[in-house]
């Protein structure tokens, strides 16, 4: 079905990706005081938005989408003033549609020397990392575990990691995954399908040292052996949603290192001033290409949405 004019991706339920259906906006969305209209021209999905359609994702995950990138066509905000006519990326409210809205704090201009494909790939993978390694305190030449590299998150702890001089130690599972990861640098990398085996792989790469800090998404026996290759003092930043310990376990199982759980959307709804000032410094970084945009698998959302949310899930499941 091929529709004229404005549309939106819906689901008639959570369960399956085939639940996903185009149809037609019943309107204009009526942006809010301080917020900006957005003509949406991409949305970047992540694995968070395929275990939203699929019912899999623990607690309330809210619309699909997040990373977006558009045009502003109309603008309340009087805290923040974004041009009509601006380009911009960031965080906008239910993003799968022709038009939506969004307060101007979670919005940034987009980077000039990015397509707005490109600059969807990156807000949220972006400023999960840099809040994880602002908290982990990761400095020049110390070592990162960065587990599941070869997802989007992994890439851009990868990237963030080497902008900082720190040395990575990747897991990636099979082994076509493992020659792009040499690629752009990652020398040192593990498995990511069994814990044991990443334990004695990262074990021989940091010669029988520790790291200062790990990057997870892993679940069951990685956190526990990721724990087990920190240093005294090490900062274990969690970024995923199932097996995430309590602050009582941790306390009795690795009292010496700190334990982060990274949750972006609450930190969002906290201190959104924080967020903007985030879009911000990564709208400039990736000006200055400090930060470059994720590989880019363009579809279309009329036609392909189905193919684009199954290509997102077997991405996220080979990585």
């Amino acid at each position: 079905v091929t529709f004229d004019g404005l549309v939106e991706l819906q689901f008639h339920a959570r369960g399956a990706l085939s639940n996903l259906f185009v149809q037609r906006m019943n309107g204009v969305p009526h942006e809010q005081e301080d917020e900006a209209l957005v003509q949406v021209r991409a949305v970047g999905l992540d694995f968070r938005d395929v275990l939203n359609v699929l019912g899999e994702y623990p607690g309330d995950p809210g619309p699909v989408g997040g990373n977006s990138a558009g045009v502003i066509i109309a603008n309340t905000g009087s805290v923040v003033e974004h041009a009509v006519g601006g380009s911009i990326f960031g965080f906008v409210e239910a993003p799968l549609a022709s038009l939506t809205r969004s307060s101007g704090l979670l919005l940034g201009p987009k980077p000039a020397s990015m397509s707005f494909e490109q600059a969807s790939t990156i807000p949220v993978t972006w400023s999960t990392t840099h809040v994880a390694f602002q908290r982990g305190g990761l400095r020049r030449a110390q070592c990162v575990i960065v587990h599941a590299t070869a997802g989007g998150v992994g890439l851009k702890a990868v990237e963030y990691a080497q902008w900082l001089s720190a040395r990575v130690v990747g897991t990636a599972g099979r082994p076509r995954k493992h020659q792009p990861l040499r690629s752009v640098g990652v020398r040192l990398l593990c498995s990511s399908r069994d814990a044991s085996s990443y334990a004695l792989g990262a074990a021989r790469h940091m010669i029988a040292s520790r790291s200062q800090a790990a990057f997870n998404s892993l679940s069951l026996n990685f956190i526990s052996a990721t724990f087990a290759t920190l240093a005294d003092g090490g900062a274990f930043e969690e970024i995923g949603k199932r097996a995430v310990w309590s602050a009582i376990r941790h306390k009795a199982s690795a009292p010496h290192t700190t334990y982060n759980v990274i949750a972006l959307d609450t930190d969002i709804a906290a201190n959104p001033v924080w967020l903007y000032r985030t879009v911000l410094l990564l709208s400039a970084r990736s000006e200055a290409v400090v930060v470059t945009s994720l590989p880019v698998r363009s579809f279309d959302m009329e036609a392909q949405h189905e193919l684009a949310f199954g290509t997102a899930a077997k991405r996220a499941s080979g990585a």
